[in-house]
């Protein structure tokens, strides 16, 4: 059970990180060139 909380976790971070770099991108596409290098 708790091999899978951490999974979980793993996976929810990921998706705020995710949700994060999108909203980044689609506000301020010309503003953050090296989020987007680092992305790619």
């Amino acid at each position: 059970e708790e091999h899978i909380l951490d999974i979980i976790l793993v996976v929810l971070l990921l998706f705020v990180m995710v949700i994060y770099i999108v909203l980044n991108n689609v506000k301020f596409p010309k503003s953050h060139p090296t989020l987007q290098r680092v992305v790619v």
